[in-house]
């Protein structure tokens, strides 16, 4: 059963302080924010929908159309820093190795291609953010072969490893 509007407000006490955590759960069970979740924490909150999207299209971490659920979806970084490091470079290279463009799946479901805003660890520019959690730095362009491989291999491994009993 989906996740509601109500339900998740009711996790956050209805505090209006608490919209991007409550977008943040919307996100996270259905992969993107659907209207009529949208619609629903509106009235429940009395705040404009135009109000959420504005802050739903501020942060990247958020969609508002459905999107295919990638086993690695990597969001490379295009802010000033990573720019000027060849990020535009490097993502036209993983665009060429991967057969995709930005916003895309691969048609294995492994690969999901994304560019980001800063992404806030400019120390290890260019980078790239797996899954939203593994960080990868200093990227460059002779490093994207081996990355894909890497991350195939994992991918290959996982779908062979047994399952485990909750």
């Amino acid at each position: 059963m989906a996740l509601t509007a109500q339900e998740v407000m009711q996790r956050w006490d209805f505090q209006r302080d608490c919209l991007i955590e409550m977008l943040h759960d919307v996100q996270s069970e259905y992969h993107y924010l659907p209207r009529e979740v949208v619609e629903g924490l509106s009235h429940g909150l009395k705040v404009s929908v135009p109000q959420i999207l504005e802050v739903a299209t501020f942060y990247n971490a958020f969609s508002l159309t459905p999107k295919g659920q990638a086993k690695f979806n990597l969001v490379i970084c295009n802010g000033t820093l990573c720019y000027a490091r060849q990020a535009p470079l490097i993502i036209e290279q993983f665009e060429s190795e991967l057969g995709l463009k930005v916003g895309g799946m691969t048609p294995d479901g492994i690969f999901g291609l994304e560019e980001s805003a800063c992404l806030g660890v400019c120390g290890l520019a260019p980078v790239m953010i797996i899954n939203g959690e593994e960080v990868v730095g200093r990227i460059s362009q002779d490093r994207i072969p081996k990355l894909i491989s890497e991350l195939r291999g994992r991918a290959e491994r996982e779908k062979h490893k047994p399952r485990q009993e909750d």
